[in-house]
């Protein structure tokens, strides 16, 4: 608040008259009322002017991530799912036990900053996906069991009770693929690998008024490791993954259609990539960030995939090149990108900036972390919880977890 006082003594709120403006970029963000909001890690000076008259304010912006409660179960390749609630539902995953597969879940519970189990899965799995469903079960479908075969089971999770329930089972055992509510409340399970990891191009949808699931047209490309976002418009964004040729890494991308059930070839990305994030920004457009290329290094590029012109677009690029990260849109329309790997596991987060297309580095993790997941709470604090030590293959997990303002 800006208070302005007068020669006879009298004070008045200024703060809405005033104007407001940081010494640089890349640390804050100053409102119009004088409010900030951290945008990066640093120091910055606040200047409030009214008319000639003016002020600096020294501003320190903290490193952004606070340890929390810890699983109960140490995982990794688990899937993490906001509950309506707010609660957030911790699944499955890789464990550092014999066997090396979980069927134990959890609940993180923002209010008390703790864990606690809560039902067990009928069937253990990791690379699996979660789906919250208009009704607010969630479906959990797929994976790899502990032989690293893939399942084709599939269960529904239900908060009220707290316990899971067979459901109809996949027509193709898939593990790696993709799980995409459709505005027609259906869930698109597409692609993944199947039988000794080879990518699959077919898809699938599963109806919850019947608990089953019907084959659906198929991908163009078969591909695994790659990502599905819901654009606006209801179409579904297949992008990028890894495909059973030479070079084995994609840049093509198709859009499912619910409508009539099929895919079609869209513009293709400039960079071939998997193990990527894809981000739905607060404009309609899509974020694709980091992966893995076809010389199997970690990408430090970025693009924007725009659905009006079906075109892919280069944007700034991530300071640090990063793959099996994990990529949250916070309320404030900046993307949080944290962890990963490149070359060794990454504890370094970055922000997106839409409004500058640039990334800006914003503090770093407790722990150094790949493949695990990060949940945006209703608190608008990001949950980043589990991971592994990992190079392709899982070496051995670890169990904690953190906030991101």
């Amino acid at each position: 608040m800006a208070t302005g006082t007068y020669s006879d003594g009298s004070a008045q709120n200024l703060t809405t008259s005033a104007t407001w403006s940081p010494s640089g970029p890349g640390v804050a963000a100053i409102s119009t009322t004088g409010l900030a909001s951290a945008v990066g890690v640093g120091k910055t000076t606040i200047t409030t002017a009214f008319g000639a008259i003016n002020g600096p304010i020294p501003l320190e912006v903290s490193p952004a991530f606070v340890l929390t409660g810890s699983l109960d179960t140490a995982r990794a390749e688990h899937t993490a799912t906001l509950l309506n609630g707010g609660l957030v539902l911790i699944a499955g995953g890789f464990v550092s036990g014999s066997p090396p597969v979980t069927a134990s879940a959890e609940l993180y519970n923002p209010a008390t900053g703790t864990f606690a189990p809560t039902g067990s899965l009928n069937t253990a799995r990791y690379y699996h996906t979660a789906t919250l469903l208009s009704d607010g079960l969630v479906l959990i479908a797929g994976g790899l069991d502990s032989s690293a075969a893939p399942l084709a089971s599939a269960e529904l999770y239900n908060s009220a009770t707290r316990t899971f329930t067979p459901t109809g089972s996949l027509n193709t055992a898939r593990a790696y693929g993709t799980a995409t509510l459709l505005k027609n409340g259906l869930v698109l399970i597409a692609g993944g690998s199947g039988p000794a990891y080879a990518p699959l191009g077919s898809a699938e949808l599963y109806n919850p008024a019947t608990g089953t699931f019907a084959p659906t047209g198929s991908l163009k490309t078969a591909r695994a490791y790659d990502t599905a976002t819901l654009l606006n418009n209801g179409l579904v964004l297949m992008a990028g993954g890894f495909i059973s040729s030479s070079p084995p890494v994609t840049a093509s991308a198709e859009l499912y259609n619910p409508a009539t059930g099929t895919f079609a070839p869209t513009g293709s990305l400039n960079t071939a990539r998997y193990y990527h994030t894809a981000t739905l920004l607060n404009d309609g457009l899509v974020l694709i960030a980091g992966g893995l290329g076809s010389s199997a290094a970690a990408l430090a590029s970025a693009e924007l995939y725009n659905p009006a012109t079906g075109a892919f677009t280069l944007t700034g690029s991530l300071n640090t090149a990063r793959e099996v990260h994990t990529a949250t849109l916070l309320k404030s329309g900046l993307v949080l990108m944290a962890g990963g790997y490149n070359g060794g596991f990454l504890a370094s987060a970055e922000q997106y900036n839409p409004a500058t297309g640039t990334f800006t580095p914003t503090g770093n993790l407790k722990t150094a972390r790949a493949s695990h997941t990060g949940t945006l709470l209703s608190n608008g604090l990001v949950l980043v919880a589990g991971g592994a030590d990992l190079q392709q293959r899982l070496r051995s997990s670890q169990r904690g977890a953190v906030l991101a303002t």
